[in-house]
């Protein structure tokens, strides 16, 4: 059993404190609560013949009776079944009917005026929420059931959510075609609702917390409360576990192929994309709902990516897979670089959620190395090449680029080329450019100069129109993630 699901010692108020909450007809597990009883035993060991009662309790509304236990502990075993999930540990997540919150103060309020001797309001709001009690109770059947312990921050939650088709009449008196507001004192009115006039958890909290007496409630609703005709039932039971990461890094050797689909107006421009090359390789071993894709920085469709790859991050929501062995990853890894001659990844990893920030610090820390294939309209002299192998650390400035302004905001950036080397001169008018340039940096738009927008720009340097033909990444100078050990008849095999 996990620690927290451990007796907690008692703290209750002596028996007779238990005589008006069983006459406000409280099933015996909320009799305990409201008695501040923290042994959890008590709870557990609940009999069968105790709670057996023709009102439903008027306190939970039946959430807490052990005549539901068999109901409740069905349906949570057959949903956590059919899910599929791997987990290690599971946590609850529960939500309870709103008239609860009512009815809860109602009680509260109601036992403060008429018992304030053995119900104060101070032990009245350290009583145990009936949330803490239905943990304490199907904690260990969940725990004895899957053999795995409830742990509070566990990745795998169980959630839980109740209603009560009978009960929201109760809270009619906070719509707002009711009375969306009251009168406090002569000036001040205070929300009953939340802005859209919407009851929301926090909007019947508000509310309540503003109505101190028995008097007042008694305008607006019954107190005490009395029993309902029908339990609440638990109408829904989800499953899900906390997202995981995989890192590893990219080439690209096309230059037709997007990095994230390319669809504008419902069609789509490209057949397929980096990002579905290598998602849909790795969802296939981890059954997840959905996926996030990230990179450090991207690419234009007909830039290629070489070198030693760029950086990339997949985020799983919601896996059924968690539990890895070493093969795994070098497995997916040889199944997405067979299926395709387009693109290469290599590093494939498990990552966790802080090691994700290394990728998000390098969209503006990092440095990348292009080569670019350069046209001239005036000849190129051995001048022009000393000229810019000489430069360093030029500062430019760019205007967001005509072909990118319809995604990103107008703004003038500031960005530095740190060096520069003509590689190759391939004839008097072309020859490949080797640059070295801070993150953010539009090499197509240094090149032409984009009508302008990017000063200076090798046209001006050269003195000369020129245009880009080709353009390559060769590197992004990223150390993330971790180099792997390629060779994988080194790694262990799946059992």
């Amino acid at each position: 059993m996990a620690d927290d699901l451990e007796p907690q010692g008692s703290l209750s108020n002596p028996p007779f404190a238990e005589g008006p909450l069983k006459e406000l007809k409280c099933c015996s597990r909320c009799v305990l609560r409201l008695c501040g009883e923290r042994n959890i035993s008590l709870y557990q060991n609940i009999e069968m013949e105790e709670d057996v009662k023709d009102q439903i309790c008027v306190a939970c509304l039946g959430i807490l009776a052990k005549t539901q236990e068999s109901v409740f502990v069905h349906k949570i075993q057959s949903t956590v079944q059919n899910a599929g999930h791997q987990f290690e540990n599971f946590t609850f997540a529960i939500s309870v009917p709103l008239p609860v919150l009512l009815r809860q103060h109602s009680i509260s309020l109601f036992l403060q005026e008429n018992y304030s001797s053995t119900f104060d309001k101070k032990k009245l709001d350290e009583i145990p929420s009936i949330k803490e009690v239905f943990k304490w109770v199907y904690g260990p059947i969940i725990e004895k059931l899957f053999q795995v312990n409830y742990k509070p921050l566990s990745p795998f939650k169980i959630s839980l959510v109740f209603v009560n088709k009978d009960g929201g009449k109760e809270l009619e008196f906070l719509e707002p075609s009711k009375s969306r507001t009251r009168q406090k004192g002569k000036r001040q009115r205070v929300e009953l609702t939340s802005p859209e006039g919407i009851l929301t958890r926090s909007a019947v909290k508000k509310a309540l917390a503003e109505i101190t007496t028995v008097h007042q409630l008694k305008r607006l609703a019954e107190c005490p409360p009395k029993s309902l005709n029908s339990p609440s039932i638990l109408s829904e039971v989800m499953c899900s576990h906390e997202s995981i990461f995989i890192a590893g890094r990219y080439n690209k050797f096309s230059r037709v192929l997007c990095q994230t689909p390319w669809i504008i107006d419902n069609v789509r421009h490209c057949e397929s994309s980096v990002e579905e090359k290598i998602c849909n390789q790795i969802r296939k071993g981890i059954l997840a709902d959905e996926h996030k894709f990230a990179s450090a920085g991207r690419e234009d469709v007909d830039v290629r990516m070489l070198g030693n790859g760029r950086p990339f991050l997949v985020e799983l929501i919601n896996p059924r897979i968690t539990r890895f062995c070493e093969s795994f990853f070098t497995d997916v890894q040889h199944e997405i670089n067979s299926s395709t001659t387009d693109i290469s990844v290599r590093d494939l990893q498990q990552v966790t959620k802080d090691e994700c920030l290394v990728l998000k610090d390098a969209e503006t820390n990092k440095t990348k190395t292009y080569k670019a294939l350069i046209w001239t309209e005036k000849q190129v002299t051995d001048e022009h090449v000393q000229i810019l192998n000489d430069i360093k650390d030029l500062m430019i400035s760019q205007k967001t680029p005509l072909r990118v302004l319809h995604r990103r905001p107008l703004a003038v950036r500031e960005r530095c080329i740190y060096h520069m080397t003509v590689a190759e001169q391939i004839d008097s008018n072309h020859f490949n450019l080797l640059l070295k340039t801070q993150a953010g940096t539009y090499i197509k738009e240094f090149v032409h100069g984009d009508f302008g927008r990017t000063k200076p720009n090798l046209g001006h340097l050269l003195n000369s129109e020129t245009d880009i033909l080709q353009l390559d990444v060769e590197s992004v100078d990223v150390d993330w993630p971790p180099r792997k050990e390629e060779n994988s008849d080194r790694l262990g095999k799946c059992t």
